[in-house]
């Protein structure tokens, strides 16, 4: 399959292909879940958009857009071009800057990195035509 990356700004973000290492592995005595083949090919599948920049979110519990606050490490003008909540209800949307295309019949699932765990956060699944 070929896929096909068009970039939609100036200053994209870093797209590269999925890397092995997971700080929470790293942690274990003797680096134990890197023993686990299954796992180590899980991590390296696929591509990661990189984040351009650091940010926090928080989030009231309520149920609008305006409930998540999004506050980044340093101003950033084009803040909402990157990140927003789209949905609401505390779901937070990453907008990646990037078009894809692939060929008829194949398609794309987006996601968080595999087995890439952050605390107070979950990435949610897509599935592209």
């Amino acid at each position: 399959m070929e896929l096909e990356c068009y970039p939609m700004t100036a200053r994209p973000p870093d797209l590269v292909p999925g890397r092995q290492s997971r700080n929470w592995m790293d942690a274990f005595i003797s680096r134990h879940p890197y023993r686990c083949l299954p796992l180590n090919m899980a991590n390296t599948t696929g591509w990661e958009i990189l984040c351009p920049f650091g940010f926090s979110a928080e989030w009231n519990g309520g149920p609008r857009q305006e409930d998540i606050v999004i506050t980044p490490d340093r101003p950033q003008h084009d803040l909402d071009h990157f990140v927003t909540s789209h949905f609401s209800r505390g779901v937070l949307t990453m907008h990646p800057q990037y078009l894809f295309r692939t060929p008829p019949g194949w398609g794309m699932m987006c996601s968080g990195s595999p087995n890439h765990v952050k605390d107070g956060i979950q990435p949610l699944v897509g599935l592209i035509e």
